[in-house]
């Protein structure tokens, strides 16, 4: 169906035996992309990598090798953030001083 389609590219992962591999379209049809030294394999298309993490998580990194957060990770950042900066807030009002946040 890709080649009908003319997918550019597809991603295909097995979380059980860790097995990943990047397929790009070519003249001839598809053509498996090699992984790099890193084990990761670069997608043209999105300009980005896709890995595999200790966990056997197919992770997705930027071109200069940041691992992308998951929606999950995201939300613990963010409530640990909230979370570091009330209490900032509280440790500036028992100084007496009124940090001019709420």
């Amino acid at each position: 169906y890709g080649w009908d389609l003319g997918v550019p590219e597809y991603l295909y992962y097995h979380p059980e035996r860790r097995d990943l591999h990047l397929y790009r379209l070519n003249g001839s049809g598809y053509s498996e992309v090699p992984a790099g030294a890193d084990g990761r394999v670069r997608s043209e298309t999105l300009g980005v990598s896709f890995g595999v993490d200790d966990a056997g998580s197919l992770r997705i990194y930027t071109p200069d090798g940041r691992m992308l957060l998951t929606h999950e990770e995201s939300e613990r950042a963010r409530e640990e953030a909230e979370r570091r900066v009330a209490e900032l807030e509280e440790r500036l009002r028992r100084l007496g001083e009124n940090p001019g946040l709420g």
